[in-house]
């Protein structure tokens, strides 16, 4: 019975109504009793009744610690049964395989009809369960509506479930809707409806707190003829309680300290008594409302009251009901082993809490539920005594430690890592094996310092007893983090060498993970002839064959260095085909990377449409540190590209913080300075643009990818005015000398001699060259802004005609883009090349007089327009003498005082 909540009802059929249009995520939260399910039970008629399909899940005490125990009534209607095999008690899906299926099933359940997914309490949730929403809620499958009821008061101490409501109500088209109690008139007419009170309605709403399902226990016990009014919940289940017998009275507290549904039969083996007891006792219970049964399971009525007699059981009470508890469980057949590992922990029993802890680790780690899996390993670390068992506390901190690396929490990891290295003194292999871990751990959480430290002393330790795939592990950590600090040639050479060892020590002990990390420092090292995607791909099949967690960094290293070698359009392939496949394995924050990464590549391509959905899906997603620059770096050149200067410079203003974080790295720091430059140029300060590129130091990236941020900065952006000759001479200089390797693009090569011609004052460059290899390499991007420099070589030469075949090319493909700063560039060359007259049959003047007028108006000479125009000074003034004797005036500014009068230069103007 739903009572009031009118704002609250319109916010969810406007979210169902919606459905037909996009993806949707409703939330709603509010305390225990105030009837969030009630309400989306009304939005399940709604929907149904809408031609809507609608599936139910939800999160229950007895399943928070299953794998996926919340979605699971949802993914059995869409998911092949096949897809689910094996999926029982505690195992569960490998991440890919189930997000795949799931996702896939999504998009073909709501392919005729919209749908309506929901999960309930998801405070009560798994880790795998809240995984899963999440990357739904990023895929924004359309048509789809998910929806989840949250308990307000526990989430907010749940930091999952806290971190997945955040995350949620920030996606486009989220709505969020908070219930609360009653108010007044909604209590009293609820109560009315429930049957009325005889008298004292106000005092009632006060004890109550105006809580529906308080306010119905309130009705509940007038009819039973019971007063005083109990306003909370604690009190009515004391009245309750306190008229049950002894076995009645422990059943209740068994299921409270339990806090999960409890079938009789376990319920005897605890209590110790017979059946007929146990049923009697459970019948008296369900008589006083204390207890509900389903599915031969009894539970309470309510979680409130559940909670409000748990927390009654303290101290030494609770602990004896634990450990009787975990004893009984432990004999019933397919018990939880997560479930007792917690009764034997709250009950003080180390050594068993341990035994199960583990046993329940195995589980989870062989269902890939690495979440599962670490809390497990927690709760074991927890009991185990450290001077007892050097040894065991050692194996558990490095397995919590690459749990936490597969799950991206580093710094918990480098915590267990840490403390792994505190009591591996004197073992060689254990110091080596914590040295590596934390070397890697630092390098993902991009600590090069940290990291750079400990492979070194990893490295020392190493002797012909090491073994094989650990040796190959640290070798491959020491050229990974070397690899951003190389100077020279023979350095590199030397770090290939590493590779090419660890790769071998890795193949031949057969240990995937090795393998997996081996073939990562062969792609980072390069072959001879410099970077090469090829050897990135090969890394990632490794990766994925081993569950390495390199996998993140690797895909990001393919979209690069695609881009980097202008194979741009493999760029877009590869890109598309990764940015599912990181969903899929859980990877969020990768997804957003892989969709900016790509969507850089698309810029260059001319995709532009598809380039503006990438960064508006990459901008959902919360981000921090290095994912967070990588993101906001490509949406800054993307805003500016688009003529959004004031928006980019926020952007970069924003990312010089982030970058502050991570200044080891260098290539940042060269990123930020070139988005600077580009935005300078834009704003027309070419000289600021040109110092910003200057000042980089660019000794210690000679040998990092071949991405056009450093090598090429100068020769494609360096738009330096003659005006300042000795900036003009120090970039000249430093193209001059400028050292582009040879696996670098040639078109890169082709631009750096263009530019340089350009800066030599040649009419002649070869912008020909330049464009033909852009075109080549599909960056339509780069092809047009050579468009733009041979237009206007080509005019200096005067070859008008071919000037304005190149143009019209290149006005034509920057519009397609919408690449404003382009755009502007070309319609101003344009303008004062008289390469976009177009016919003013209302006008006394020809096209190239208005243009000769507009000068006029700005007070130049003839010289400095005939110098705009590319034509001689004698022809402008011819020009000057017409316009003057067409507009019946007898100086230049009388003419270009008519022609403001009459807005005929405004007529011109772009809009």
């Amino acid at each position: 019975m739903i009572v009031g909540r009118h704002p609250e009802r319109a916010s969810i059929r406007e979210c169902l109504d919606a459905a037909e249009v996009s993806a949707r995520f409703l939330v709603i939260l509010g305390e225990a009793g105030v009837g969030k399910t009630t309400l989306i039970s009304e939005a399940c008629e709604v929907a149904e009744s809408s031609g809507m399909g609608v599936l139910r899940g939800g999160a229950t005490r007895a399943a928070s610690d299953v794998p996926y125990g919340a979605v699971l009534p949802a993914i059995r209607q869409l998911v092949p049964a096949e897809a689910l095999r094996g999926f029982t008690g505690t195992a569960a899906l490998p991440k890919a395989a189930l997000f795949d299926a799931m996702l896939s099933g999504c998009e073909d359940w709501v392919r005729e009809r919209p749908g309506l997914m929901v999960i309930e309490d998801l405070h009560w949730s798994d880790d795998a369960s809240l995984e899963l929403l999440t990357i739904m809620g990023v895929a924004a499958i359309p048509r789809l509506v998910i929806a989840i009821t949250v308990r307000d008061d526990e989430a907010a101490g749940i930091l999952p479930v806290a971190r997945l409501i955040s995350d949620a109500t920030r996606l486009p088209h989220s709505v969020r809707v908070t219930l609360g109690p009653f108010t007044s008139p909604e209590a009293k007419e609820f109560v009315a409806l429930m049957g009325g009170l005889s008298a004292g309605v106000d005092a009632v709403l006060e004890h109550t707190g105006r809580v529906p399902l308080l306010l119905e226990e309130a009705v509940r016990r007038e009819t039973e003829g019971l007063a005083p009014v109990m306003g909370h919940a604690v009190d009515i289940l004391n009245d309750r309680v306190s008229r049950l017998d002894g076995i009645a009275k422990e059943l209740v507290d068994l299921i409270a300290v339990r806090a999960r549904p409890t079938n009789l039969d376990l319920a005897r083996e605890i209590l110790g008594v017979s059946m007929d007891d146990v049923i009697a006792g459970a019948s008296q219970a369900r008589s006083k409302a204390v207890l509900v049964d389903f599915d031969s399971l009894f539970d309470f009525r309510h979680a409130r009251f559940a909670e409000a007699w748990s927390e009654q059981m303290l101290g030494a009470e609770r602990r004896a009901w634990r450990q009787r508890i975990a004893e009984a469980l432990v004999a019933a057949p397919g018990s939880d082993a997560a479930e007792v590992a917690a009764h034997w922990h709250a009950a003080g029993v180390d050594s068993k809490a341990r035994e199960f802890a583990l046993i329940a680790a195995k589980l989870a780690y062989g269902a890939n539920a690495m979440a599962d899996t670490l809390t497990m390993l927690e709760l074991a670390l927890a009991s185990t005594p450290n001077e007892t068992d050097e040894e065991g506390l050692f194996s558990l901190l490095v397995w919590s430690a690459r749990c936490c690396d597969a799950l991206g929490d580093y710094s918990k990891g480098i915590e267990y890592a840490e403390r792994a290295l505190t009591i591996a003194r004197g073992g060689r292999d254990r110091e080596i094996e914590s040295l590596d871990l934390l070397g890697w751990l630092n390098f993902r959480q991009s600590q090069s310092a940290e990291s750079r430290s400990a492979f070194d002393r990893a490295l020392d330790l190493l002797d012909d007893s090491t073994p094989p795939a650990l040796e190959a592990r640290v070798l491959a950590g020491s050229v990974m983090i070397r690899m951003w600090e190389t100077e020279t040639v023979e350095q590199v050479a030397a770090l290939r060498v590493m590779a090419d060892r660890a790769t071998r020590l890795a193949e031949e002990c057969r240990d995937s993970r090795a393998v997996a990390v081996a073939r990562l420092a062969m792609a980072a090292s390069g072959p001879d002839d410099g970077h090469s995607p090829e050897r990135w791909i090969s890394a990632l099949s490794a990766a994925e064959a081993a569950s390495d967690p390199t996998w993140p960094f690797i895909s990001s290293m393919i979209v690069i260095d695609l881009r980097g070698w202008f194979r741009l359009r493999e760029a877009c392939e590869w890109g598309e085909r990764l940015i599912p496949r990181a969903l899929s394995r859980g990877f969020v924050a990768q997804h957003a990377v892989l969709q900016a990464l790509t969507a850089a590549a698309y810029i260059e391509t001319g995709a532009w449409e598809r380039a503006e959905e990438l960064f508006r899906a990459a901008r959902t997603t919360r981000l921090e540190g290095r994912m967070r620059f990588l993101v906001d770096a490509a949406v800054a050149e993307w805003d500016h590209l688009s003529g959004r200067h004031t928006e980019a410079e926020a952007s970069v203003r924003a990312l010089d913080t982030v970058v502050l974080d991570i200044r080891e790295d260098l290539s940042n720091t060269v990123v930020l300075t070139d988005l600077e430059a580009l935005i300078a140029l834009a704003r027309g300060d070419v000289f600021g643009a040109a110092r910003k590129l200057m000042a980089v130091d660019r000794a210690e990236w000679a040998f990092s990818y071949p991405l056009p941020f450093v090598e090429a900065a100068l020769a494609i952006r360096a738009g330096v005015d003659p005006g300042d000759p000795e900036l003009v001479d120090a970039v000249h200089e430093e193209l001059s000398t400028l050292k582009l390797e040879p696996f670098l693009a040639n078109a890169l090569q082709a631009y750096r001699l263009a530019e340089m011609s350009r800066l030599d004052g040649s009419p002649s460059g070869p912008w020909e060259r330049a464009m033909a290899e852009f075109d080549d390499a599909g960056s339509m991007l780069r092809a047009t802004y050579a468009r733009l420099r041979l237009a206007e070589a080509l005019m200096i030469r005067g070859e008008r005609s071919e000037a304005r075949a190149v143009w019209e090319r290149g006005l034509e493909d920057a519009r397609s883009m919408g690449a404003v700063v382009l755009i502007d560039q070309l319609e101003a060359l344009g303008s004062r090349a008289g390469l976009s007259r177009r016919p003013t049959p209302d006008l006394p003047l020809t096209g190239r007089e208005m243009e000769v007028l507009r000068l006029v108006a700005s007070g130049m000479t003839n010289r400095e327009i005939g110098e705009a125009l590319f034509i001689s000074p004698k022809t402008a003034g011819a020009h000057v003498s017409n316009i003057i004797a067409k507009l019946g005036v007898e100086r230049r500014v009388e003419a270009a005082g008519v022609a403001h009068r009459l807005g005929w230069l405004d007529s011109t103007d772009r809009k």
